[in-house]
């Protein structure tokens, strides 16, 4: 039996218990690849969580998925999904989700090509020829002499999707020194590390900031 790939659909309902199993598309995938897959009668995305050299599911039963997407999800951070998961009585989807690549869901935005190139004789306006001359690209409102053009079959009108870009700015990290309460803080956890502790605090009272030195302490032993 050829290999399989275990998907987790990505769905909110804690009524279904993946993964399933699907037959490897003809795109290559791995563990984190995200993809799209028929499950019943609906589409879904779903992650894939492992390969596998067999399968509890007939052979013949197995479908592929329909599309493997650009975006993917780190192999560890796809088994630390499943650790919070199990850990914390969520669902694997759920979990997943969390360490999903951002991007937000596609925008599906109009896309024009020039389609038959006009020759000497055809009759075009400065702004059809101006618009012409920008293509490919997004329809914007250019929308009204494109469709114009479209029917005399000098271009091409058709949906496309497109990811939404996360918006980000990149900064240095500032270093903040640690209020009196916060160093009291770290210093008592510090001398008691290993025990059960109860950090109590006001919201924005700095309690993020004394788990996080503390964490990288112990990241840097």
């Amino acid at each position: 039996m050829p290999p399989v790939a275990r998907v987790e659909p990505l769905t909110t309902t804690r009524r279904l218990s993946g993964p399933f199993d699907y037959a490897l598309p003809e795109a290559p995938v791995a563990v984190g690849s995200v993809v799209r897959i028929p499950f019943g009668r609906q589409r879904l995305t779903g992650v894939v969580i492992a390969l596998a050299e067999d399968s509890e599911v007939d052979e013949r039963r197995l479908v592929a998925p329909t599309e493997v997407l650009a975006e993917s999800v780190p192999a560890d951070l796809v088994e630390l999904a499943l650790w919070m998961a199990a850990e914390y009585c969520s669902t694997p989807a759920r979990a997943l989700s969390l360490v999903l690549p951002p991007g937000g869901r596609a925008l599906t935005t109009l896309w024009a090509e020039v389609g038959d190139i006009p020759g000497d004789s055809e009759k075009l306006t400065a702004r059809q020829r101006s618009v012409l001359e920008r293509l490919p690209g997004p329809v914007g409102a250019d929308l009204a002499v494109l469709r114009r053009l479209e029917r005399r079959g000098l271009v091409s009108i058709a949906p496309r999707e497109r990811r939404r870009a996360p918006f980000t700015i990149a900064g240095e990290d500032r270093h903040v020194e640690p209020s009196a309460d916060q160093r009291t803080a770290l210093e008592a956890l510090r001398a008691g590390l290993g025990g059960a502790f109860l950090l109590h605090g006001v919201t924005g009272s700095g309690k993020t900031e004394v788990y996080l030195r503390l964490a990288a302490e112990c990241l840097e032993r």
